[in-house]
């Protein structure tokens, strides 16, 4: 088999893609060790603080144990969204299947619904949420004519 390149454009999309997956993956096990050891990742705390108008301590029980379990079932299916959507991005998009670049905006939807409920309680989330959509944006974005086209991102030819 030889490999056939496509322009470098819709290789560095692909790659960003792949990389947003991994992102997705590494961000929630961060979560969970955060949940681990505090009860909670160190970046909700801020967001925590601006709704519940106290700071963040360690559950004893009660409320703070079910926000806490509440926290790790997030990072839990964050976890799953994220080796789901690297799947996604790894295989059939490389290969230039068109439901795979639709499947991959369910991305978006994670990203926007997570600035909505923490960013706009924690300034820093937000910017990094909104950069995390802009890549995602040049990245599916750049990859469209490569899949519509037919041609793949990248495929291996007989």
């Amino acid at each position: 088999m030889k490999t056939v390149r496509f322009s470098a454009l819709s290789a560095r999309a692909w790659i960003g893609l792949a990389a947003l997956g991994a992102l997705t993956i590494v961000l929630s096990l961060l979560d969970l060790a955060g949940d681990a050891s505090a009860g909670m990742p160190a970046d909700h705390q801020a967001a925590f603080l601006s709704l519940a108008g106290t700071a963040w301590t360690a559950p004893a029980g009660g409320p703070a144990a079910y926000i806490t379990a509440l926290e790790e079932g997030y990072a839990i299916h964050e976890l799953a969204f994220g080796l789901l959507f690297l799947l996604v991005a790894a295989i059939p998009l490389r290969h230039g299947r068109r439901w795979a670049w639709l499947a991959c905006w369910t991305l978006p939807v994670a990203i926007v619904g997570y600035a909505a409920l923490f960013g706009s309680h924690d300034a820093t989330i937000l910017r990094y949420a909104m950069a995390e959509l802009v890549v995602f944006l040049v990245c599916i974005l750049a990859a469209a004519p490569a899949v519509f086209s037919g041609r793949g991102l990248t495929r291996a030819e007989a």
